[in-house]
């Protein structure tokens, strides 16, 4: 037994060594790298955590005159929300935890910009930076797409070409319209569109050396829209995103379909922007809609985390580290128990007999 109380220390040492410990460093990393810095994009932020504790938050601080702070993809497993610059999270996962703040830019980058995150917990209040570099580099622009490709009009009603110019981060984005008859209708180099008399014509879009055709019909007859309606339901993880596809009722009425409106129930769960396109923010359930005079059509966005189960698995690999660790430490006992009775025996016996079956059986393994 002297033996075993002088080796306790070293299994001790071993069990320890089996067992996952969590630190805290207080360290916190963030970054982005943008491909778009012109307003009405959205850039999101990666900022991860090293913590152990359960609750804390962040606050932001950015040139508010560039950019505005309105949503996030919360932390595995935690509940987080979002009060003007600040985040607050509880229930944190332990260890590079993450908050990814979405930040939209509200004016075009005339420099780069700096955001400063602030963490706090009761263990340490610590401050990163990163910067948002401004985009500008030489890019073509690759494709002109287009609101619509076909519309039609009553004769003195207007219509405003909205434009799409690809890559978003092209430089020159400049855009020139031109009618093919412009007896039947006439376009501004602002994209609007007037129709003059009944008759087809079509219009095109050029940018770079890139170009798309827009038809107008135009009507003395008005035809009205019956209904519209866009997907029923729609499923997203955090972080992604999806367009909205717009039916209309009969597809040639002459109603303007530019002033179509989107809104979102909840912008803590999703976000629209004015082209339809849906962002998914965090967990839980959002009601978009749509609603040109009086239609509307709505669609149920369910946004779902991502199957991160890091908690888990840390559990999972806690339990067998510790099993072996027990079993180790009592096999070794009963190893020196063993060896403890033999050597009692062989001195009942008389000592160290070398044709002493037990000693010559077990010496192999002792």
């Amino acid at each position: 037994m002297k033996k075993l109380i002088k080796f306790l220390p070293i299994y001790i040492i071993l069990i320890l060594l089996t067992v996952k410990v969590e630190a805290f460093s207080g360290a916190t990393s963030i970054s982005e790298l943008p491909i778009n810095t012109e307003k009405g994009q959205y850039i999101t932020l990666y900022h991860t955590v090293d913590t152990s504790t359960l609750d804390m938050s962040i606050d932001y601080t950015y040139d508010s005159g560039y950019l505005k702070l309105v949503g996030f993809i919360n932390s595995n497993n935690s509940k987080c929300s979002l009060t003007a610059n600040t985040i607050t999270c509880s229930n944190v996962s332990a260890k590079n935890a993450f908050v990814y703040p979405i930040f939209k830019i509200i004016n075009t980058f005339n420099s780069n910009k700096d955001i400063s995150a602030t963490f706090n917990t009761t263990e340490a209040h610590n401050t990163t930076k990163t910067t948002i570099t401004k985009v500008d580099k030489v890019i073509e622009v690759s494709s002109v797409e287009l609101d619509s490709y076909e519309e039609s009009l009553l004769v003195g009603a207007t219509y405003q070409i909205i434009a799409t110019i690809l890559p978003e981060n092209a430089n020159n984005k400049s855009v020139t319209y031109n009618a093919t008859n412009p007896e039947v209708a006439t376009v501004t180099q602002t994209g609007l569109v007037t129709a003059i008399q009944e008759g087809t014509t079509t219009i095109t879009v050029s940018s770079g050396n890139q170009k798309a055709i827009f038809t107008i019909n135009v009507s003395n007859e008005e035809i009205p829209l019956e209904s519209i309606s866009i997907q029923e339901k729609i499923e997203l993880k955090e972080g992604e995103s999806e367009a909205l596809k717009v039916v209309y009722t009969p597809e040639d009425t002459t109603v303007n379909i530019r002033d179509l409106v989107y809104s979102s129930s909840d912008e803590k769960i999703a976000i629209v922007d004015s082209t339809g396109k849906v962002i998914a923010i965090k967990e839980g359930t959002a009601t978009i809609t749509a609603s040109l005079g009086e239609q509307t059509t709505s669609s149920t966005i369910t946004v779902t985390k991502e199957k991160v189960e890091e908690k888990e698995k840390k559990e999972s690999s806690f339990v067998p580290c510790l099993i072996t660790g027990i079993v180790t430490f009592i096999v070794t006992v009963l190893i020196f128990f063993i060896k403890s009775l033999i050597t009692r025996k062989k001195e009942l016996d008389g000592g160290n007999d070398p044709s002493n079956d037990d000693d010559i059986s077990l010496s192999p393994y002792i």
